[in-house]
């Protein structure tokens, strides 16, 4: 080789070396620009931290662990419950013919013994002030005579009745974490659950009220038995067990929404209404829940900025005046098939 076609070789690899280098460097400065973009996401915004994770996944992917309470630890997944299991076609049948889908899951019911104030605890009458303002207040073994208004931070409310025939907890919107649990709310006949942002509900007994909880941001209720409607003295009334007029990230798991009465020829409008009339309405997960009554027992409206409000292995009860479900197929409703008919297990719509 002559000497010529050795220098033209050198430098060829020289080029090649620097163009690889050049490369290598480019790729982790835009590594290290791309990382400092992730303190600049809404949900780190200051004063945000209390939002909870989203717990419905986009587009049918897998839920985001973490939240409050677990919130979306469920993963969005259909068909078999055996998480051993890596493949993903159906198996084959033997005549040839597609294979019976799985039973829905039981749901089961929360009820007397499994909600409310637990068996062998003593209440004492509540002395403090009906509206909290101190962060961090908690309320254990109390009897509870009058309306809250909670206007605090992470307060927590356990192993206590509350008697209120009005709005039984008013929650400020910037209120964060307000928690109640293994507790009993009697509505006196005329009272309803208000909440609307930040607050769960766990093993909860909810009776005698004209309306339920409002679901609106940041809410999670679970475990909980809503029950024993009372009407309301207006003919007009549209009385609902539970409702949202919007609102994002909520979860409402493993509860009974009986929205009956005891009354003779009263019905109520729905055990759930759902619509986006106030603000979006958007990634909310609803399953494993019991509904019953209503004229549409899951009342849905349709409004056009609703998205990812999923629905599943729900079981609707016999008690209802024109079906289970109204416009389940609305956009942005994911409505599957494991919500089943409690009389035959077969999908409601």
């Amino acid at each position: 080789m002559t000497a010529g076609r050795r220098r033209a070789l050198f430098t060829g690899r020289r080029r090649v070396l620097i163009v690889g280098v050049l490369a290598v460097a480019l790729v982790a400065v835009a590594g290290v620009a791309y990382a400092g973009r992730a303190g600049w996401f809404p949900g780190d915004e200051p004063g945000d931290q209390y939002r909870l994770a989203n717990p419905v996944p986009p587009s049918g992917g897998a839920a985001t662990p973490g939240g409050a309470g677990g919130l979306g630890a469920s993963p969005a997944t259909t068909g078999s419950p055996d998480s051993s299991s890596t493949s993903t076609s159906a198996p084959s049948s033997p005549s040839g013919a597609a294979p019976a889908a799985p039973p829905a899951p039981e749901v089961v019911r929360p009820g007397e013994g499994s909600t409310g104030v637990p068996d062998g605890v003593t209440l004492t009458k509540y002395t403090g002030p009906l509206r909290i303002t101190a962060a961090g207040t908690v309320i254990d073994g109390k009897q509870i005579d009058g309306c809250l208004d909670v206007r605090a931070r992470d307060v927590v409310i356990k192993r206590s009745k509350l008697t209120c025939g009005d709005i039984m907890i008013k929650i400020e919107q910037k209120t964060a974490n307000l928690t109640i649990e293994d507790s009993d709310l009697d509505g006196a006949q005329t009272g309803f659950v208000a909440g609307y942002w930040n607050y769960t509900l766990r093993r909860v007994d909810v009776h005698n009220i004209e309306e339920g909880p409002r679901v609106g941001s940041n809410v999670i209720i679970e475990d909980s038995w809503f029950h024993s409607m009372h009407p309301a003295a207006s003919d007009e009334a549209h009385q609902d067990l539970m409702q949202t007029n919007g609102g994002s990230n909520s979860t409402i798991r493993g509860n009974v929404f009986d929205a009956t009465s005891t009354v003779a020829g009263v019905s109520f409008n729905a055990a759930f209404q759902v619509g986006a009339e106030f603000e979006p309405l958007e990634n909310v997960l609803v399953e494993e829940n019991w509904f019953n009554g209503g004229g549409y027992t899951v009342n849905i409206r349709n409004d056009p900025q609703i998205s990812n409000v999923l629905f599943r292995n729900n079981v609707f009860g016999p008690r209802h005046g024109y079906g289970e479900v109204s416009r389940a197929d609305s956009p942005g409703i994911i409505w599957e098939d494991s919500n089943v008919s409690e009389a035959d297990r077969r999908p409601v719509w």
